[in-house]
């Protein structure tokens, strides 16, 4: 796909399937229920083009002190964020 744009081939909504995947809201509808945590939220997987229910959590990572870890059970995978760049 060298010099395509990427698009959101996978959507089921056909309609949709042409939209950017650069800029595209992954995380929706959370809502923080203190100590770091925020539920009742949904997270898209492009890869796939479904949406998942989702709750994330923030805690500080061992490595650095400024880096982010957020954690998505559902996929059980971490996403590491750096709020200083």
């Amino acid at each position: 796909m060298a010099g395509r744009p990427v698009v959101d081939r996978e959507n089921p909504n056909p309609n949709l399937r042409s939209r950017m995947l650069i800029g595209l809201q992954l995380l929706e509808g959370f809502t923080y229920i203190g100590k770091n945590v925020w539920e009742k939220g949904t997270i898209y997987n492009p890869d796939n083009g479904k949406t998942y229910k989702c709750k994330m959590t923030l805690s500080a990572s061992k490595s650095s002190g400024s880096e982010r870890v957020y954690r998505y059970p559902f996929i059980r995978r971490d996403f590491g964020l750096d709020p200083s760049s």
